[in-house]
């Protein structure tokens, strides 16, 4: 469970063994140190998923029925694994950085594995779409199954379910049409590609190119490993000039959150005036969120791998302003579906948030079919049933589960 919430190095085999009741001593008679039991927590979180689908996926298909059958029942079991290892399974999103090469391909080839087993089936079920196409689908729907792994939100089990698998089937069922909708002009696609954060203006202050070195740095390596003369190095400025702008380096963090946070509430804000309907609104706040995440896409990523770095006090400041960004789709979410309590609507927003926060690591050009890609991936699951596309208003709500 601490590996999952505070990713690596925040973790100390005293908090570990103190969260199970037993002495660190005690501890290392079972692991020899904390990457070790780092590596076998990870491995058997992929080992869990894999054990539960192994049945699952060996039922042969031959029709598009039959595979629609069986990849509910894989849906079913990935689902409840997810849920059932909600306070360690999160330990996923941290693997990518922390596990050794060895450890890191055997992590990945499980996952691998089980993305190929729903892949599969789902050539099968769908065989109109095309295989690239399909690769994001797949992940996409097992990441919306994960996302409960990222937030604390707390909706009863059976009703958690529901959410949860209704948004991997958004994805699996999703029209081909969907994917063609037109992502508003704007989104920077030369310089995302190249270093998926945009320049700095000569004339911003050094403040300004700090926060931006600092952003780069901890998204391309982790903010544990970086130091303050590799930030100072970017900009040109000995290790002592830092201290001039700022404290120290969990400084320059919150200052990055900060930017990332005063751009989500600006954006959102933004893009809720500029509809006149509920879905209207949905809509503009989905496309605005996925241009930020292409404008920036170190900032994004760096927003939700290193919460956990951050000091108490800056935690609780961060956390006012994702209530704050958050209401804003909540309220909005809500007036699509009056039917959806707070809770209810803040799991559906958070398994758009993640898939797209994983989907940018998936992007290799961020281009405009990338963003129209994600843009068609949040609407198809927070939008009414034939309202994903920039047409009218419609009020029948999404269905919970697949259609029998």
């Amino acid at each position: 469970m601490a590996f999952s919430r505070h990713g690596y190095h925040p973790v100390s085999m005293q908090d570990i063994a103190d969260s199970v009741g037993i002495s660190a001593p005690a501890l290392y008679r079972h692991f020899p140190n904390k990457y070790a039991l780092f590596a076998q927590t990870a491995v058997t979180v992929v080992n869990r998923l894999l054990d539960a689908t192994e049945e699952v996926a060996a039922i042969p298909v031959s029709s598009p029925e039959e595979a629609k059958t069986v990849a509910a029942r894989l849906i079913d079991e990935v689902c409840s694994v997810d849920i059932e290892t909600r306070a360690t399974a999160g330990i996923y999103r941290w693997a990518g950085l922390y596990l050794e090469k060895s450890d890191r391909i055997k992590f990945s080839s499980g996952f691998g594995l089980l993305g190929q087993r729903l892949y599969d089936i789902h050539k099968v079920y769908r065989p109109d779409v095309d295989d690239t196409e399909r690769m994001y689908l797949v992940a996409g729907a097992l990441t919306a199954l994960a996302s409960i792994t990222r937030h604390d939100t707390i909706v009863a089990r059976p009703r958690l379910r529901e959410l949860l698998q209704a948004s991997a089937w958004s994805l699996l069922d999703l029209s081909l049409d969907a994917l063609r909708e037109q992502p508003a002009a704007g989104v920077p696609a030369a310089d995302a590609a190249d270093n998926a954060s945009p320049t700095v203006p000569p004339t911003a202050s050094r403040r300004e190119q700090l926060i931006d070195a600092s952003v780069r740095l901890f998204a391309s390596h982790g903010y544990n490993a970086v130091t303050v003369e590799q930030i100072a190095g970017e900009v040109a400025l000995t290790p002592s000039g830092i201290y001039r702008h700022f404290d120290g380096k969990p400084a320059l963090l919150m200052a990055a959150f900060d930017r990332a946070s005063e751009w989500l509430i600006e954006t959102a804000r933004g893009a809720e005036a500029t509809g006149t309907t509920p879905v209207e609104r949905l809509r503009s706040l989905t496309k605005a969120y996925v241009e930020l995440s292409f404008r920036d896409a170190n900032l994004m990523r760096m927003y939700f791998a290193e919460q956990a770095n951050l000091l108490d006090g800056d935690r609780r400041r961060l956390c006012k302003m994702q209530q704050e960004h958050l209401s804003i789709w909540v309220k909005c979410l809500r007036e699509v579906y009056p039917d959806l309590n707070d809770r209810e609507a803040t799991v559906k927003l958070y398994t758009v948030f993640v898939l797209i926060g994983d989907q940018l690591a998936m992007v290799p050009t961020f281009d405009d079919a990338a963003a129209a890609r994600l843009i068609a991936f949040a609407n198809a699951i927070l939008l009414p049933v034939g309202a994903s596309g920039p047409a009218g208003e419609v009020t029948a709500a999404v269905p919970l589960a697949p259609a029998s």
